[in-house]
């Protein structure tokens, strides 16, 4: 945010889901539990949470980059099948498959919910997030069944994946079609370095980062921003905010 700007200059909000307003992380970990079950005491990654994520990462990051028609489920489906390969662990399909199904399962941190709607009270609530129609629905009834989001823009409708810069050109050209809202009214949120932060920076859009999991900068080569706003969490944001 630029240093002579206040929370009143913005119209709109827009936010990243999984990681920021859903516990992506423990979400994730408890649906790799069956693989992660199987690995030998001595293996690294049998009680380390970070270890696992990292392992993750690897085979996600490229999926999404390289498959952007590809469903998120699907998506989770092979990140769970490389990674069993590439720890000599049997699975099968349905095991895989079970990866994508567990979204709906995913809960809200504990700040979400009032941080939301304190914020729909003054902002327009977007949601961008690297997800499916599908999961989106499910989890919208579900953990978000108490946020009003006023759009919502999905990889499976935009064809591509943060931190692809056309996520963002949808966003941006949603919110001036849908409510007449320009560049300089929105702030984007959200806890990826490397997902929100960077490519927000890079189109001029001014934005927020929560510190939530793993996704901390200092692992990262990504420079810090001049004046970037941080917060631990979105309550925080939300008081910010209303200050």
């Amino acid at each position: 945010m630029a240093s002579n700007k206040s929370y009143s200059s913005y119209e709109a909000m827009s936010f990243d889901i999984y990681g920021t307003l859903v516990d992506w992380e423990t979400g994730i970990s408890a649906s790799l539990s069956q693989l992660t079950s199987k690995l030998p005491d001595s293996h690294p990654c049998k009680d380390s949470l970070d270890k696992v994520i990292d392992v993750f990462n690897k085979y996600e990051n490229p999926l999404l980059k390289n498959h952007p028609d590809m469903v998120y489920e699907d998506i989770l489906k092979h990140a769970y099948l490389g990674m069993a390969k590439e720890w000599g662990i049997e699975t099968t399909e349905e095991e895989a498959e079970a990866t994508g199904k567990s979204i709906p399962e995913w809960i809200a941190f504990p700040d979400t919910i009032a941080a939301m709607q304190a914020l729909g009270k003054k902002y327009k609530i977007i949601a961008l997030s690297n997800i499916s129609r599908a999961a989106w629905a499910k989890t919208a009834s579900g953990p978000l069944k108490d946020v009003k989001f006023d759009a919502v823009y999905r990889a499976e409708d935009i064809g591509s994946y943060k931190p692809d810069h056309r996520n963002f050109e949808y966003l941006l050209n949603g919110i001036q079609k849908e409510f007449g809202i320009e560049k300089s009214k929105l702030l984007h949120v959200g806890h990826g370095v490397k997902a929100d932060q960077v490519p927000a920076e890079e189109m001029g859009i001014d934005h927020a980062w929560i510190r939530r999991g793993k996704d901390n900068w200092a692992e990262t080569d990504v420079p810090k921003m001049e004046g970037l706003l941080e917060f631990e969490t979105l309550g925080d944001l939300a008081k910010a905010a209303d200050a």
